[in-house]
């Protein structure tokens, strides 16, 4: 039987319980939460990736029916894409296959220029390996860019799906989160619920 001294000794040993019981599931679980927060990352940029192609073949669409012309075509693909915006802060960027950015949803000034030399602090060039799984059909890169918060350069993927008839990359990436972090601000929120 619990016996307690004062409310407060009570909650604390309560809290301490439940620290006890959240660091043997950590132990226990932690990969699994880890892949799953990975994989839900990375099937929401995806979706998100394949609704950017969506707008382009669209306007892709009306310069094949002869209503625009390609630039035209291009021009509108390119203003809507760049105000898409996902999530928290979340923006579309896209890049022709001899890495020159044709849209980034927050940085306009780096549309017109190549960026086939960008290299994170780990060595990763960002654009090049964008070009490669975008060749492939898809897929993601993982790279560290500064945060939107910090500016200091923390853990990113990002997802480049190609469209072939204009020879473009589009993608998008988010921030990963640290999955210790998030299981922990998940323990701590159910532990608390409860109480």
């Amino acid at each position: 039987m619990l016996r307690c001294l004062s409310t407060e000794l009570c909650l604390a040993d309560v809290a301490a319980s439940g620290i006890a019981g959240l660091l043997a599931l950590n132990f226990a679980q932690p990969p699994v939460e880890r892949t799953t927060l990975y994989e839900a990352q990375v099937r929401e940029i995806r979706v998100v990736s394949d609704i950017a192609v969506s707008v382009m073949e669209h306007f892709h669409t009306a310069y094949d029916r002869g209503e625009m012309t390609l630039e035209e075509a291009q021009e509108q693909a390119r203003d809507v894409v760049r105000d898409l915006r996902f999530g928290d802060g979340g923006y579309f960027f896209a890049f022709d296959y001899d890495g020159i950015a044709v849209i980034h949803g927050v940085a306009p000034e780096y549309e017109g220029t190549s960026l086939m030399d960008a290299v994170d602090p780990n060595g990763v060039f960002l654009v090049r390996e964008l070009i490669d799984e975008a060749m492939r059909g898809g897929g993601v890169v993982r790279y560290d860019w500064p945060g939107p918060q910090s500016g200091t350069p923390v853990p990113r993927i990002a997802y480049a799906a190609p469209f072939e008839p204009w020879g473009w990359l589009v993608g998008t990436g988010v921030h990963m989160d640290d999955p210790g972090v998030t299981f922990w601000d998940r323990a701590l929120q159910a532990m608390l619920y409860r109480y």
